[in-house]
């Protein structure tokens, strides 16, 4: 297995011939399959796409893409090596779905096949994690640019000069317009956040995901008119829970996006927690050092990742069938489906091996090193976008 810190730079010579342009007219709406309890994979009507989503990691030993000494983008939390994990066994698996083969993520070719086009992540910090894995993947071929940088780390636009493809993180954790008053968020389910929804005309492709920010205490809105609270605020109004609000501002958001946006957008599921004996904000840790092995996949994710799970699904699959159902014509709608993916990989958190901002916890099972399982998401996105 590979354990050394130091500099390795991998290969960046193509694993298929490197594309002269990318047609996004030739993408065409997807036909998703599966039952409302189900995952759907987000691709296209051929029988023989795969489904990324179902699977298992098997061991590797090849480095990964990049590490914290050929990546200057890392961010503190997330730097596990720099913060002194000493394990280095959650970087040698790679995810196995159960009918195809995953490529390897190929920097040039991504950067290659889209030139002159732009990408945003839009969401919370699970986001931006994301962001930085596909930064340091692609720093690897060419330095990008800085554009530009939020000094409160939430929001960056990058520049790949001679590709001139640009890549941004907007930092908008409920997707929708929302205010922050008196210790309590005010979100307005029916309304998507002008934060995103003013910059969207710029980009080709949009990466839009959000979930746990809707356990924050929050006062709810439809049409500026309460709908309720949920009951982590401990307000005496009526309790609408984060499940229904989360559903309404999926609705609201990809409604939005079916209707405005002419590039790609992917909807990015949920990740899954790995917090033991506590929480976030009571002392959960997570010091497991091996992904679970469930070669069956008969585990079941936790109650609340999976109620989460379906909503999204569900969502989902509502915008593809509104897309069939009105002939809009080739909206660009897809799914990155890696729930169970990262649920059966509790050893890759930075758990204590972090740099704590002040009033967080001492133990991070939420976020994800980098490098690490996350790198696997745009493995996938790649497959997603380029086919």
């Amino acid at each position: 297995m590979w354990r050394s810190q130091q500099h390795i730079k991998r290969s960046t010579s193509n694993h298929l011939p490197v594309r002269k342009s990318f047609d996004f007219l030739k993408l065409s709406a997807i036909n998703s399959h599966g039952t409302d309890d189900e995952p759907v994979t987000g691709l296209s009507q051929m029988s023989d796409v795969c489904d990324f989503s179902r699977g298992k990691w098997v061991p590797v030993e090849k480095p990964p893409l990049y590490t914290n000494d050929t990546c200057k983008y890392i961010h503190r939390s997330q730097d596990c090596m720099k913060n002194g994990r000493p394990d280095r066994g959650y970087l040698n698996w790679r995810w196995q779905p159960l009918s195809c083969e995953l490529p390897p993520f190929d920097a040039q070719l991504f950067l290659q096949s889209l030139k002159q086009k732009k990408m945003a992540f839009i969401g919370d910090s699970i986001a931006r994690n994301h962001m930085h894995s596909l930064l340091c993947a692609l720093s690897q071929v060419e330095d990008p640019r800085n554009v530009y940088f939020d000094v409160k780390e939430k929001d960056a636009t990058w520049e790949f000069v001679s590709y001139n493809f640009t890549l941004s993180n907007i930092w908008s954790p409920f997707l929708v317009n929302h205010t922050f008053e008196n210790n309590i968020y005010h979100i307005h389910l029916d309304i998507p956040d002008v934060v995103w929804s003013s910059q969207l005309p710029s980009y080709d492709i949009a990466i839009l995901s959000t979930g746990y920010w809707y356990f924050r205490p929050s006062i709810y809105y439809m049409n500026n008119t309460i709908l309720g609270t949920n009951p982590h605020s401990g307000i005496n109004l009526t309790i609408f829970d984060k499940l229904p609000a989360m559903r309404q501002a999926w609705e609201t958001v990809l409604n939005y996006m079916v209707d405005n946006f002419n590039g790609i957008t992917i909807m990015r599921t949920i990740t899954v927690p790995h917090f033991e004996s506590g929480s976030w904000s009571t002392g959960g840790s997570c010091n497991k050092t091996q992904p679970l092995f469930d070669p069956y996949m008969n585990e079941s994710l936790p109650w609340m990742s999976d109620a989460m799970s379906k909503v999204q699904n569900q969502e989902f699959k509502r915008a593809v069938e509104h897309i069939h159902s009105h002939a809009i014509g080739p909206k660009r709608l897809r799914l990155l489906n890696i729930t169970y993916s990262s649920f059966l990989r509790p050893d890759g958190h930075p758990n204590s091996f972090r740099i704590m901002t002040p009033h967080e916890p001492r133990s991070d099972c939420l976020h994800w090193c980098l490098p690490g399982p996350i790198d696997t998401w745009n493995e996938i996105l790649m497959q997603i976008i380029l086919g």
